[in-house]
């Protein structure tokens, strides 16, 4: 493949996932139906082509663990993320993305650096500090979640992963919970 047909190749890929991948503010389509899974399939097939030809291209390995991630392949997006932060060690994007999948496959600690490695890079997005409250308070670090909680909410007000992070504080300090270890069920309020 010359490099046009790999670009052409990464395009379709890329309008084949974007659909269902859990983006800031996008309406995601269901991963989950027939539609999706094929969509998903053929996209991360187109990936993993341009990723055998060029293992450190970091936006195709980001893609790819986007669209695991909307598949729930956490421990697969988690490898993904790992490898685009080897390849393009300053991308922020890439750091969210990692820490939350640490988050998912219960890697505590891991959340906790590779959130604050983020930070470092751009310690003005505050849209990085609800994921360093949310990994702190998973790692068992209470008040440094709160902290983290509370800094947020004061510059995105109504933030839900910062609401929730001082929510289930003030239970574990109520004594009526321990400090939750399952992401997906704190997302949905189950935990």
């Amino acid at each position: 493949m010359n490099a046009e047909e790999f670009n052409a190749l990464y395009q379709q890929s890329c309008d084949l996932v974007m659909p269902y991948l859990r983006l800031e503010g996008a309406q995601q389509d269901d991963p989950n139906s027939e539609e999706g899974k094929e969509a998903l399939r053929k996209g991360m097939e187109g990936l993993e082509t341009i990723l055998k030809h060029n293992p450190s291209n970091w936006p195709a390995r980001w893609m790819l663990g986007k669209a695991q991630q909307a598949l729930n392949q956490h421990e697969e997006a988690y490898q993904s993320f790992l490898t685009a932060h080897r390849n393009v060690l300053t991308k922020h994007d890439v750091l969210r993305e990692l820490g939350l999948e640490c988050l998912q496959t219960k890697r505590f600690s891991q959340a906790v650096h590779y959130c604050h490695v983020a930070i470092e890079f751009d310690p003005d997005d505050a849209t990085l500090w609800p994921n360093m409250a949310v990994a702190k308070l998973f790692n068992g670090s209470i008040d440094e979640a709160e902290q983290w909680a509370n800094k947020a909410l004061a510059k995105i007000p109504g933030d839900v992963p910062a609401s929730t992070v001082l929510k289930v504080i003030g239970e574990i300090r109520a004594g009526s919970r321990g400090i939750p270890t399952d992401f997906d069920k704190l997302c949905r309020g189950e935990e």
